[in-house]
């Protein structure tokens, strides 16, 4: 999405700051963080390296002491921890609107922490070295400005006013990539 995190989960860039998890770019989390998905119960799995580190050890024993953690679990012939998180209530209205793509229609409380998390600076026009994709950073999903809609706009080809209409920059979240599934649903093992 941005920040060289396009290999990050949706849910990883927006979600985790609700248990205090930034995704930064050079923060420890990032470089453990396999990725962070949600089930169809609305359950966050955090999946991490199991790699033997202090900083990891903090990032896990934060999080497993977070009043939303419900079960840690080991996978890929212990490889991977995996923690299983309930979506605060406060953050519940915010958790659906972020499904539906409707990052513009996050509560002030949830753009605030967002805003505090990853900064409230625009990309402007910042083009993806690579691909030469617009970047689109936290801060202008929640808090589009008219110039990120043009530059959008423009870069695809399409009329402004059907992207101003629809309100939202950013697609919402793929189902297919982000909602959790296991070592044996992802390779097809049958257990």
């Amino acid at each position: 999405m941005d920040e060289n995190n396009l290999k990050k989960s949706k849910t990883s860039r927006f979600i985790l700051p609700m248990y205090g998890q930034p995704l930064f770019k050079n923060s420890p989390l990032n470089y453990y963080l396999i990725n962070s998905y949600f089930d169809k119960d609305n359950n966050i799995y955090v999946v991490f390296d199991n790699i033997n580190d202090d900083k990891l050890t903090l990032i896990i024993y934060n999080l497993t002491c977070d009043p939303n953690y419900i079960d840690s679990s080991y996978a890929d012939d212990n490889m991977e921890v995996i923690l299983k998180l309930k979506i605060p209530k406060e953050f519940e209205a915010d958790f659906t609107n972020f499904k539906q793509g409707k990052f513009t229609k996050f509560s002030t409380k949830f753009k605030k922490l967002l805003e505090e998390s990853y900064g409230r600076v625009s990309s402007r026009k910042e083009r993806d070295k690579l691909s030469g994709k617009p970047i689109i950073k936290v801060f202008d999903a929640i808090n589009p400005i008219d110039e990120k809609y043009k530059d959008i706009a423009n870069y695809y080809g399409v009329e402004l006013a059907a992207i101003m209409e629809h309100g939202e920059i950013l697609e919402p979240p793929d189902e297919d990539k982000e909602l959790f599934k296991t070592i044996e649903e992802l390779y097809g093992i049958k257990q």
